[in-house]
């Protein structure tokens, strides 16, 4: 399966779709997982990870009119998914800041971390329109989040200036130990770096970080 952005449609600005194949050779045909009635809307950048209760977790970049959320979605089957069903924003509140991912999404489910294990979601995070470079974890399949400190801190971002997109892209991927989380993102205007987490049982992923 691959999903990916799509500017082809002309009925859409940009949609999300998926094609998959069982050679890599060929494909079948594309099949909208998001498409909005407004055409200046644009959902973008999926990534999907599959959680311990069976169910897909779908990231995206939800563009509506200029501006940009991080959006989640679920399905109990891969190839049935709701393309005008928006989702729901990746949101923490604590006291009165609230603390959302604003683009460039990434996410990892790990069995390990707790009886529903943990799942990661990461992006560039803003609270109030000032970036925290904070990463985001529920316990409980995405119905509830909570934020952690970022192993990978990036400088404040500054917009879409060539060289100077600290936290653009963070990516997530488990390793053969599924208790440990590979992390790169990139932190500085042209440095790359990477990091691993180990996710111990006791629901404190910052023990054991590399």
């Amino acid at each position: 399966y691959c999903f990916y952005s799509d500017d082809s449609h002309p009925r859409y600005d940009q949609r999300i779709v998926y094609q998959r194949s069982k050679n890599g050779i060929h494909w079948e045909k594309a099949v909208p997982v998001c498409a909005f009635d407004d055409f200046i809307d644009r959902p973008g950048m999926p990534i999907v990870t599959k959680m311990g209760n069976g169910e897909y977790f779908l990231v995206y970049e939800y563009c509506e009119g200029g501006g940009a959320r991080i959006y989640y979605k679920t399905t109990k089957d891969i190839t049935n998914w709701n393309p005008s069903d928006k989702g729901t924003p990746v949101r923490v509140k604590s006291g009165s800041k609230t603390y959302e991912p604003a683009t460039a999404p990434s996410c990892v489910w790990t069995p390990a971390g707790g009886a529903n294990g943990m799942l990661f979601a990461a992006g560039q995070y803003q609270c109030g329109g000032v970036p925290y470079s904070c990463l985001f974890v529920s316990l409980d399949y995405g119905a509830t989040w909570d934020i952690m400190e970022n192993p990978l801190p990036y400088a404040n971002y500054s917009g879409y200036v060539p060289d100077n997109l600290n936290g653009y892209r963070p990516i997530m991927v488990l390793g053969t130990d599924p208790s440990v989380v590979h992390y790169i993102n990139n932190t500085t205007n042209s440095e790359v770096q990477y990091v691993t987490l180990r996710v111990n049982d006791d629901e404190n992923p910052n023990q054991g970080k590399n």
